[in-house]
């Protein structure tokens, strides 16, 4: 049995993140979620500021992480860190890639081909 080359395992990585990604879209879709928003965020933000510091999941900061997973189909975690402020990029980026169907693995791929450009550019220097 051959060796397989980089260019068929990459295929085959990306065939599979494809099918997770668009797995991931169908259930969102299908479960009538709407799409997290960077507006959506400040708006639930600001709900949490008028609350105060308790950063406990009670009352109505549970109304509201409660709210974010049914409209919008994130995880607990995601929810309770966005009311709280944390990851809030991150969790914004992997709705909008899973909104756009773009597998983890291509984002990847792109990132390491501008880091192999970047570092020929300064060894060219």
């Amino acid at each position: 049995m051959e060796p397989q080359n980089e260019e068929q395992k990459l295929a085959r990585e990306l065939a599979r993140a494809q099918k997770v990604v668009d797995k991931q879209y169908a259930w969102h879709v299908e479960n009538e979620y709407d799409w997290i928003t960077l507006e959506v965020v400040k708006e639930y933000r600001q709900k949490v500021e008028l609350l105060g510091e308790d950063v406990s999941d009670t009352g109505i900061r549970r109304k509201l992480r409660i709210e974010l997973q049914r409209k919008y189909g994130l995880l607990e975690i995601e929810a309770i860190n966005i009311l709280n402020g944390y990851n809030v990029s991150a969790y914004l980026a992997k709705y909008e890639r899973i909104k756009n169907k773009i597998p983890l693995v291509k984002i990847r791929e792109q990132q390491k081909a501008q880091n192999d450009s970047d570092n020929n550019s300064e060894s060219d220097a």
